[in-house]
This record gives structure tokens, sequence and C-alpha cells, in this order.
């Protein structure tokens, strides 16, 4: 069979980078949410096993929200000057 000359061959048309930034930024925050759920939900485990303190449970906390808080800032701060 002939194709349809009257027809225009469909192309697909690459994303913007507004597009791409917002999926990163949605995927980096669903991302850390998962890892915190993650690590509160297990908490009372490894507090039990290890037999720690609450502090020390606070501190386990901490050692996973700032690393990601860090990150998050120097990620959509690098995205927003590439993109720019």
């Amino acid at each position: 069979m002939a194709a349809n000359p009257k027809m225009a061959p469909m192309t697909a048309k690459a994303p913007s980078a507004s597009t791409i930034v917002l999926f990163l930024i949605c995927l980096m925050y669903g991302i850390t949410y998962i890892d915190r759920n993650n690590v509160s939900t297990v908490a009372p485990s490894f507090e039990r096993d290890l037999h720690l303190t609450n502090m020390q449970i606070g501190l386990v906390y901490a050692a996973f929200a700032y690393p990601c808080l860090i990150f998050q800032i120097l990620l959509v701060a690098w995205l927003i000057v590439a993109v720019t």
C-alpha cells in the first residue's frame, strides 16, 4: 500500500526544559518522601535492636533529613541556573 501523500508525518516533540525541570523536582521530592517514610517506619525496629535512645533516633532522622535538604536546595539552584 502506498502512503497517503496528504498526511504529514508524525514527529515526536521533545519536552521543554521547564517540563524536564518540573519532572526532576517532583521525582526528587518523591524519592525523599519515600526515604523519610521508610526510616520512620523501621525506626521502632532498629531502635529496639540497637538499644538507641530517643535522642539518638532523632539524630538518625536528622542524618537523613539535612543532607536531603542541602541537596534539594543545591539541585534546584543548579536547575534554575541551567534552565535560564
